[in-house]
């Protein structure tokens, strides 16, 4: 039987209650969390501002370019009002400024890429900025070198990855402004077509703090580096003989008193410099360089009767030199009156102990005579290069090193190679240098050879008696994976 009206009004009156009763509970439990802060808005400042540098720290300059800074600062800055007020205030996250066409800001348009970077101008509040551009829009090219004219006071790092219009800002001139932070600065096409649009002749960068420098060679011929430079790179662009520096040129950089390390590199069978005058070849100079790469065959050639003392050298690479033609440094040498033989020749490089060949080919008798300049090589690294039709090892033993008459570089300690296009005889070279020097500790050290496994596995495939051999020998080793970028 349903229940009287009385009684339905009476339950009808109990539910309501008790939901009004759930809806006043809730609606506290709703104060009280709207009363308390989430924990993220309850960090401190100093631990709210490493999280945020944490979150955008990720510089090209470090990196290379992998991992490029784009939407954190503006996303952690939009939170909030907690977390924007202190992301405005916090002036060193906004301190590097990165743009790659490829990078995750890639969908935004030119005039929204500059905007952002004014913003940062802003928020760095006078801090000095690093910058780096990679972009083959030419508009977006000649903005961002416009920028770089018009905060030239600002930067501490500039990298330049363009592609400059035909009107671009390339061509104005910019010596009369002070970069008073610039540290570093690196200028280079993104695409062939930008070469003819890139105008050096006009560049003067008057920066009192700039060590490292990276752009076209050309540049030496209406600017000298200051003397703080202590990293330089040039690149080759054209092969105009008309644009080659004096060799004077190549002996004034070397001889520059802060100058550590030096990259040259040259376009296949091309060279920077023209040939040595006479006046040059009277020319001795002492060199405080650390680390010299080069691919420019005229230097490779031509330095070693130049240079008089290098005494902080520690390493050389050379690559692709004796493939578009020959590699002689005795022949050289010899027609600008140098011997380089002589008796105490091994002095001039008195700390060099790596020597890398990348992609060369070099005669056995120019391989020796850079063995005997260079007697306290420790460390060889050898891709893809040959000394004509044999291996490097076969040049370095020997018949009268067998016997124990003449050691060349007695101190060879490491020998790192890529094997990949190795023959079963040229095995066999490797083979045979590494057991007899390991036989020979009286008069040399034992030697060597670093793989990285891929190789190491090849070898074990191609030649695992041959493999077994050197590994109970003790002188093969695998290296592991090869790190990115590693050239050897």
């Amino acid at each position: 039987m349903p229940p009287a009206p009385h009684d339905r009004r009476c339950l009808q009156a109990c539910h309501r209650r008790k939901r009004l009763q759930a809806v006043n509970s809730n609606a506290g439990k709703q104060q009280e969390s709207y009363e308390k802060k989430p924990p993220a808005l309850s960090l401190p400042t100093e631990v709210a501002c490493a999280i945020f540098e944490e979150a955008s720290k990720a510089s090209p300059f470090s990196t290379g370019g992998v991992s490029l800074p784009g939407r954190e600062l503006f996303a952690i800055s939009q939170v909030c009002k907690a977390w924007r007020d202190i992301a405005l205030d916090y002036s060193i996250l906004w301190t590097t400024f990165a743009h790659s066409d490829r990078g995750p800001v890639k969908g935004l348009n030119r005039r929204t890429i500059l905007h952002r970077l004014e913003l940062h101008m802003q928020r760095s509040r006078g801090r000095p900025v690093d910058l780096w551009v990679d972009t083959l829009s030419p508009r977006l090219s000649d903005g961002f070198y416009g920028a770089f004219v018009r905060h030239m006071d600002r930067w501490r790092r500039a990298s330049f990855k363009i592609n400059p219009s035909a009107v671009g800002v390339l061509q104005s001139t910019v010596q009369s402004i002070v970069a008073s932070n610039l540290e570093s600065f690196k200028c280079v096409p993104s695409h062939d077509n930008a070469l003819p649009h890139f105008h050096f002749l006009s560049l003067r960068l008057n920066a009192p703090k700039l060590a490292t420098l990276h752009t076209e060679f050309r540049v030496l011929r209406y600017w000298h580096p200051s003397t703080v430079i202590r990293e330089l790179e040039f690149n080759q662009w054209s092969y105009e003989d008309s644009d080659r520096l004096p060799w004077s040129t190549f002996l004034d950089v070397i001889s520059s008193s802060t100058l550590s390390k030096l990259t040259l590199r040259a376009l296949k069978g091309g060279t920077m410099f023209k040939l040595p005058t006479e006046a040059d070849k009277a020319r001795r100079v002492d060199t405080n360089l650390e680390r010299l790469y080069c691919s420019d065959p005229r230097v490779a050639e031509a330095m070693w009767g130049f240079i008089r003392s290098a005494r902080r050298l520690q390493g050389l690479s050379f690559d692709s030199l004796g493939v578009y033609s020959k590699w002689d440094i005795l022949q050289v040498a010899m027609d600008n009156g140098f011997d380089l033989l002589e008796k105490n020749t091994h002095r001039r490089f008195p700390a060099l102990n790596s020597v890398f060949l990348i992609n060369c080919s070099i005669s056995k008798a120019n391989f020796e005579c850079l063995a005997k300049m260079t007697p306290r090589v420790a460390a060889l690294g050898v891709t893809a290069s040959r000394t004509m039709n044999e291996m490097p090892v076969d040049v370095l033993m020997s018949r009268e090193e067998k016997i124990g008459e003449r050691i060349v570089w007695p101190t060879l300690k490491i020998i790192r190679a890529n094997i990949k296009d190795l023959k079963r005889a040229q095995y066999n070279s490797y083979s045979g240098f590494l057991l007899r020097r390991s036989r020979m500790e009286k008069h040399c050290n034992s030697c060597k050879l670093l793989l990285y496994t891929p190789e190491a596995d090849l070898w074990k495939e191609k030649d695992a008696e041959g493999w077994g051999k050197l590994l109970n020998a003790g002188v093969v080793c695998d290296a592991g994976e090869r790190v990115m970028g590693e050239r050897l």
